[in-house]
């Protein structure tokens, strides 16, 4: 597991936030050396802070500030390819999946078919503490596994691709000076500085 690039899902970031977070879960984040945000994650962290500033523009600007320092870490950003809209494209256009991105009429459409199609492009295995969805997309779309840091267990199983799978798209590193996917200063902070940067919810 440690050679694993875990991508991480809204509500494991989010957890670090509060002002008690789930102890086991900051226990693993802080054990990661490599963690990757998806853009789907990023999204909903800013609609939070769009709908945030109707009501609360103060708070909304603090949470602009974290979010700001946050992209300029260590993090992965796997880029959003058109490999990775082929594959959300086949998720959405699977009928049984159609709840996942049609949401209720009172709810924003939810980001788990696009974070699962980063997961299996790049087969980065997802950490997340609600895997339901991601179970039933499994059913559908097998993913590269799927890891709850709270309970410390796979609730998918981790399957890496073999030489017989399609290769997973390449992820550059942030330290590369090539890279376009995160910040490539030199003197940034790692993973676990960056968890520094996220906010009080």
């Amino acid at each position: 597991m440690t050679d694993d690039i875990f991508l991480l899902d809204t509500n494991v970031i989010s957890n670090t936030s509060k002002t008690y977070p789930l102890p086991a879960v900051k226990r693993w984040l802080e054990s990661q050396t490599r963690l990757a945000i998806p853009f789907p994650a990023i999204l909903e962290v800013e609609t939070g802070i769009a709908d945030l500033r109707r009501v609360d523009p103060v708070r909304a600007r603090k949470l602009t500030e974290w979010i700001d320092g946050l992209l300029k870490t260590q993090f992965y950003y796997p880029p959003s390819t058109p490999e990775v809209a082929r594959v959300l494209a086949r998720l959405y256009c699977c009928r049984p999946l159609e709840r996942l991105w049609q949401p209720e009429e009172d709810k924003k459409p939810g980001q788990d078919l696009f974070i699962a199609a980063v997961s299996i492009v790049y087969d980065m295995p997802i950490a997340t503490m609600n895997s339901g969805d991601f179970e039933q997309i499994n059913k559908h779309r097998p993913l590269p596994g799927v890891f709850n840091p709270n309970r410390g267990i796979w609730t998918i199983p981790r399957v890496a691709k073999t030489a017989k799978d399609e290769k997973p798209a390449k992820l550059i590193s942030p330290r590369d000076p090539q890279c376009n996917i995160s910040s490539q200063d030199e003197t940034q902070p790692d993973a676990q500085e960056a968890l520094r940067f996220l906010p009080r919810w």
